[in-house]
C-alpha cells in the first residue's frame, strides 16, 4: 500500500507510534492526496522476537515501508529470519537505524547498539535490499540525553571528522552505502535552529561542511 497524507493530520489522529488498525485505516483511506510524502513506520525493538511481532502489526495496518532499528546486537540468523518475515509481509526497509555514539562507537550503554551492530547489518544488507543507515552524530556525555558543552566546540567537529573517516566509511564504503546523522539537541548535530545564520558564526554548518569535505561521494549526510 502506497499513499500520501498530511503528516500533521496523521499524527494528530493516530499518534506518532501507537495506533489501532481500524483508526489508521480510516485515516489513510479518507485523506486527500496533497503532500508528496510516502508514509512509513518505525520498526524498532530491543529483541528480534519483538521486531517480528511489530512487523506483523505494521503490515496489518496497511503500511509497506519501515525504518528498521536495532536496540540490540542481532545475530546473523536473526537478521536472516527477520528479512524473510519482512519479505512475506511485503515490507520494504527504507533505512536501518543503528544508533550509537560516534565518539565512543563501542559503547553499548549509549543506546544498546555499537559499530559492531552496523558492521554486521551492513554485511547482510543484501538480505533487505537496503544500504541506507541512520545513526547519531556524537556526544561527550556518558548518557544519550546528557549535555556536555564540548559537544558544540571545534574539538567536537574534529572528532566527528575522524569518526566519519575511521568508523563510518570503512563500514559503508564496501557496500556503497549512505548514512544520515540524525539530529538530537544535546549532540554535535543538534537543534535545527543551529543551522540558521551566517556560516562563519555557525558551528554546526561549519562542521557539516568540513565533515562532508572529508568523505567520498557524499555518503554521510548531516541531517539538519
Amino acid at each position: 500500500m502506497s499513499t500520501t497524507i498530511s503528516r500533521r493530520r496523521f499524527i494528530a489522529t493516530a499518534g506518532a507510534t501507537a495506533l489501532s488498525a481500524p483508526a489508521a485505516t480510516r485515516v489513510l483511506r479518507a485523506a486527500p492526496v496533497r503532500d508528496n510524502i510516502h508514509l512509513g513506520m518505525a520498526l524498532q525493538a530491543s529483541k528480534a522476537a519483538d521486531l517480528q511481532e511489530q512487523a506483523k502489526r505494521i503490515a496489518a495496518v496497511g503500511f509497506d515501508t519501515v525504518q528498521l532499528t536495532f536496540f540490540f546486537h542481532p545475530t546473523a540468523d536473526e537478521l536472516k529470519g527477520l528479512s524473510e518475515t519482512l519479505a512475506k509481509l511485503n515490507l520494504r526497509v527504507a533505512a536501518f537505524g543503528t544508533y550509537f555514539n560516534l565518539f565512543r562507537p563501542d559503547d553499548m550503554r549509549f543506546m544498546n547498539s555499537s559499530q559492531a551492530s552496523m558492521k554486521l547489518i551492513a554485511a547482510h544488507a543484501d538480505l533487505f535490499d537496503c544500504r541506507q543507515f541512520v545513526t547519531w552524530s556524537g556526544s561527550y556525555a556518558a548518557q544519550f540525553a546528557g549535555a556536555d558543552p564540548r559537544n558544540h566546540s571545534v574539538e567536537a567537529v574534529v572528532q566527528l571528522q575522524k569518526a566519519i573517516r575511521e568508523v563510518l566509511l570503512p563500514i559503508i564504503g564496501p557496500i556503497n552505502g549512505r548514512v544520515a546523522l540524525e539530529p538530537y539537541y544535546p549532540h554535535l548535530v543538534g537543534r535545527i535552529e543551529l543551522a540558521k545564520g551566517p556560516r562563519k558564526n555557525n558551528l554546526i554548518n561549519y562542521g557539516e561542511a568540513e565533515c562532508c569535505s572529508s568523505i567520498r561521494r557524499g555518503r554521510v549526510l548531516a541531517a539538519v
